[in-house]
């Protein structure tokens, strides 16, 4: 009897192993940072905390761009939405096991002056006081492209960078003629502060305007090699279809996804619902999202090579 017992257990662990060997990952690690960055995916983390999406997640949301790149880098995140230069950076630390998924952010960044005076574009502001966010990231990288594409440089503006959005906010009040480079919600906190502030023209505005291209791309969502090659067809698709759903109602169904900004410590209600008016949320992915990145690379590239981790992604980078 001991024996038939025993038999009996050996098969049932054996058949336990083989079950857990066959069951793949249900829950997806995802990485994002608190901004616009994570904003298109306030529902799905919402959402994803009640049971309410398709797959299950485990979420760090965070305010330090280190810390999601860290945890990438030694494979414990499986995806990561991420500013688009460090996506970049990413590929190359991880010897080209970052893989896009899809672009979900654009057009995030605007030059904000005094509701007296008549400012177009960059030319308007050679000379002027300008106090920027963003000293060798996207707003810096984005400005210096386009002074570039007119023949002008940085040494063209008297522009202070600040660390922070909160010390350009804080600047603007104590010297309201000085013109603000800042992006969202900064750019929105700013214009509820200072009411004498009106947008005068956003980066993607002049990015357009010089040729350069259609959109300035803010972020986008990565995933690691071995997760895509792992996970299922199924599981793939369910996690696009979650990120998509989650664009979707930001998009089209706002005041849920505000909610859910407030509650997440991305942004205030108030100011989140003004800052989502200036920012474009996307799900751009395939050919489209392809081509529209290998060109906006090609340009940031030409510009600054370290921004990108030393040139752009070689094509195995576009899943």
């Amino acid at each position: 009897m001991k024996k038939i017992f025993k038999i009996f257990l050996l098969i049932s662990v054996l058949l336990l192993i083989i079950s857990c060997k066959g069951k793949e990952q249900t829950s997806v690690r995802l990485g994002t940072l608190k901004g616009p960055t994570s904003m298109g995916l306030s529902s799905l983390i919402d959402k994803s905390q009640n049971g309410e999406t398709s797959l299950s997640y485990d979420v760090t949301l965070s305010a330090f761009p280190e810390e999601i790149s860290t945890l990438f880098l030694k494979g414990e995140l499986d995806v990561a939405t991420v500013p688009v230069n460090l996506a970049s950076v990413l590929y190359h630390k991880s010897e080209g096991k970052a893989r896009l998924i899809s672009i979900n952010t654009e057009n995030a960044i605007y030059v904000l002056s005094n509701t007296s005076e008549s400012i177009n574009g960059v030319e308007d502001i050679a000379g002027k006081r300008i106090v920027a966010q963003g000293k060798g990231v996207m707003p810096n990288v984005i400005l210096d492209a386009i002074l570039n594409r007119v023949g002008m440089s940085e040494s063209d503006l008297n522009i202070t960078w600040k660390a922070e959005g909160s010390e350009v906010v804080r600047e603007s009040l104590q010297d309201p003629n000085a013109i603000l480079l800042l992006p969202e919600p900064y750019a929105s906190l700013a214009l509820d502060k200072n009411k004498s502030l009106k947008r005068a023209f956003s980066l993607t505005d002049e990015w357009r305007r010089k040729g350069l291209g259609d959109n300035v791309i803010i972020a986008v969502t990565i995933a690691r090699s071995e997760f895509l090659k792992s996970a299922s067809k199924s599981t793939i698709k369910a996690l696009r279809d979650d990120i998509n759903a989650s664009i979707d109602e930001i998009n089209n169904n706002p005041q849920a996804s505000l909610k859910a900004i407030d509650e997440l410590g991305i942004a205030t209600y108030d100011i989140a619902s003004k800052a989502i008016k200036g920012i474009s949320f996307v799900n751009i992915s395939g050919i489209e999202a392809k081509n529209e990145l290998r060109a906006y690379y090609d340009v940031l590239q030409a510009i600054s090579p370290k921004f990108i981790g030393g040139s752009a992604p070689n094509e195995d980078f576009y899943e």
